[in-house]
């Protein structure tokens, strides 16, 4: 039964509730769980491979979307960054790296699992995008402001989000 091929990972709660009734919670049920879980992180994480390079712009122009709405709403230039008592930093950080960053990890991960659908002036957007990402990643999750860090470049929207 201890064995790493057994291991469920539990809230401390639902742990607590699963070792207080072992009757109420089999092993077949723990498993099923586990294999439920494993299945729908395995479809999160993996990286899809398109057929056309219109259907990877597609799937970028989502995530640019969802991030593009997140900075005209609450980064810097937002209209509630201009209020003297907004809390639209601590939200722009927030939101930053709850949503934007990985939205960033993903077009990274979706533009090299489908390089063969890129021309030469995709991967050269691509890699502007990627330096402007880790910079950005640096100065939200470090909480420092490195003035250095390249902006969004404007070519990402116009080849990948028009």
């Amino acid at each position: 039964m201890d064995r790493v091929e057994n291991l469920v990972l539990l809230c401390p709660t639902c742990h607590a509730i699963a070792d207080a009734a072992p009757e109420d919670f089999p092993v077949e049920q723990l498993t099923e769980w586990r294999e439920n879980r494993t299945s729908r992180v395995r479809q999160v994480a993996a990286v899809p491979r398109f057929s056309s390079r219109e259907e990877l712009a597609a799937e970028i122009r989502r995530l640019l979307t969802a991030n593009r709405a997140i900075h005209q709403t609450y980064g810097p230039e937002s209209p509630a960054s201009a209020d003297p008592i907004s809390t639209a930093a601590d939200t722009w950080r927030r939101e930053a790296i709850r949503i934007v960053l990985p939205n960033n990890r993903r077009i990274r991960e979706l533009a090299e699992a489908n390089d063969g659908l890129l021309n030469a002036e995709d991967r050269e957007v691509i890699a502007a995008f990627a330096v402007h990402s880790d910079a950005f990643s640096y100065n939200q999750v470090s909480g420092a402001k490195d003035e250095n860090a390249p902006l969004f470049p404007p070519a990402m929207s116009d080849r990948f989000a028009s």
